[in-house]
């Protein structure tokens, strides 16, 4: 070895020593950059990632407590504001007699079978089976009234049918279409109650007709918390209807009636009941008189054929020699029925 560096030249030496030297460095550099620092990054950034998913789990979790707060304040809210009463004791007849008070028009028949007396840990309750038949508008003002009554009823299974019936009038014998519902539903009275579940004006609720009139009664509850008392719409009453409801009013029926004349402003129809005249929005049968033109000898009616709409046209004989038209204060009669017209 001495030999060969003695023959190495000193620079040749030092150069061939920063070499080895740099290629050293440079493969240090590479197994760190490429061996020892991905894995370290790749630690780093589950790290990383670990921290971020724990921010973004409290920050979760705060939303939840935030929001789980305030539907805690709102439910305490509704039950500081209960008005609900829940009374320690409640007859069988009570309970009937109120819903007989609430159903004494628009219903066919309002069956209530008594079903029997339920004990729970914590309240107790009157059930009772209700069926019949009425009006879908009084029917919704009923269940309005017992689900927005001071005491305490629920009703369960609530069923509806549509019904279509002909009724007849026992005074004048007239026909009339009834739209109506069936309904079967069930209903609870509660009572016997834990200490707390009724609302705090309990006792108010009970007080006598004197002590309301002193002013002791239990507050009103606010309008804006409560369901509508009507119904937006009527969802069994058909737009377009089956059959055409009679004519109760034994109205004029143009499309049946022949039109005789016009006088005065007025369209004379002859039909079974005799000579009858209407005007410009007079009613007829299903409809009204929407024109009455005396120059053009027709008139118009605007009918509705349950829920179909309908716009009937009627003229006087086309030659002129069927009727007689007379201005001012006239009386007409056809040609051919041997009356006379004075005219002014």
């Amino acid at each position: 070895m001495e030999r060969l560096t003695a023959y190495i030249p000193d620079f040749l030496l030092n150069t061939m020593v920063l070499i080895i030297i740099l290629i050293l460095v440079m493969g240090a550099g590479i197994w760190i950059t490429y061996v020892r620092q991905p894995t370290k990054l790749e630690r780093i950034k589950g790290k990383a990632k670990v921290e971020r998913m724990k921010h973004a789990k409290v920050a979760t979790l705060l939303k939840e407590e935030a929001a789980t707060r305030a539907e805690a304040e709102r439910a305490v809210t509704k039950w500081k504001a209960r008005y609900k009463v829940i009374p320690d004791t409640v007859s069988s007849p009570a309970v009937v007699g109120f819903l007989n008070d609430l159903t004494r028009s628009g219903f066919e028949n309002f069956d209530i079978s008594f079903q029997g007396v339920r004990q729970e840990e914590d309240y107790s309750s009157l059930n009772y089976s209700i069926q019949g038949r009425g009006y879908f508008s009084r029917l919704y003002d009923v269940v309005w009234e017992i689900e927005n009554n001071r005491n305490l009823y629920r009703i369960n299974n609530l069923n509806l049918n549509h019904i279509d019936f002909i009724s007849e009038d026992k005074e004048s014998g007239k026909k009339r279409m009834e739209v109506m519902v069936s309904f079967e539903m069930e209903l609870k009275a509660y009572f016997g109650a834990s200490e707390g579940m009724s609302a705090p004006e309990a006792r108010l609720a009970q007080l006598t007709e004197k002590e309301m009139k002193d002013g002791k009664a239990p507050p009103e509850v606010p309008d804006e918390v409560l369901p509508n008392k009507k119904p937006a719409v009527n969802f069994f009453f058909p737009n377009i209807m089956d059959k055409l409801p009679p004519n109760t009013q034994n109205l004029v029926d143009v499309e049946k009636a022949k039109l005789i004349s016009i006088a005065d402003g007025k369209a004379v129809f002859q039909d079974g009941e005799g000579f009858r005249a209407v005007g410009e929005g007079d009613d007829v049968y299903l409809g009204q008189i929407v024109q009455v033109n005396p120059q053009r000898n027709r008139v118009v009616a605007q009918l509705n054929k349950g829920g179909i709409l309908d716009r009937v046209t009627l003229t006087l004989g086309g030659s002129g020699e069927d009727y007689r038209q007379a201005e001012g204060d006239a009386q007409l009669q056809p040609l051919n029925g041997g009356g006379n017209s004075n005219g002014r």
